[in-house]
């Protein structure tokens, strides 16, 4: 069973071209070595992992088969930040823990870098929005309370659809609350 919240975000002033075809994408959050690996640096709570794989990897496959645009999100710390000790130095950049995990289905070659919470820090992955002209999004990933919630709320002028069951963090409590706020 797929939970999905559905709500629309208008918190940014940039432009997309509603004329036309509008299209759909799912974005994976943070599905990275780091954050869901066996060995990561910083793992969301171990329980999550499994099914939040296998659900993820299931959402996936049915937005391949609809032939909606698959896009990967990585987020990544530069070696200096002195956050860096507070996130167990995860996810740094150029080390194999921004790497998606294995476990999770490529499905396109659409991989945008982030070093913010929110994917709308990549003007590049905006861009690539607009151009494509894709007006409805659908998130799964980690951390919910973190990136994904960041990223649902900035989703600028898009419909937002938030796969409740498809996302991870630290502890199911941050899950409950990012879900509390989301909906």
């Amino acid at each position: 069973m797929i939970i999905l919240f559905v709500f629309s975000c208008k918190t940014s002033d940039a432009k997309i071209n509603y004329s036309g075809n509008h299209q759909r994408a799912l974005l994976v959050i943070d599905m990275q070595i780091d954050y869901i690996g066996e060995n990561g640096k910083f793992t969301i709570e171990k329980n999550q992992i499994e099914n939040l794989i296998k659900t993820t990897n299931r959402i996936i496959n049915e937005f391949q088969m609809n032939n909606y645009k698959i896009i990967y999100l990585r987020n990544m710390f530069r070696e200096n930040d002195i956050k860096n000790r507070f996130r167990n130095f995860a996810a740094i950049e150029g080390t194999l823990g921004i790497e998606i995990d294995p476990r999770i289905n490529i499905a396109s070659e659409y991989v945008f870098d982030k070093y913010t919470p929110t994917a709308f820090s990549n003007t590049s992955f905006e861009n690539f929005l607009m151009e494509n002209q894709i007006s409805e999004l659908f998130l799964c990933g980690v951390m919910a309370d973190q990136c994904v919630y960041e990223t649902a709320i900035s989703a600028n002028k898009k419909v937002v659809n938030y796969y409740a069951n498809a996302v991870g963090s630290i502890s199911a409590g941050n899950i409950e609350k990012s879900n509390k706020k989301i909906k």
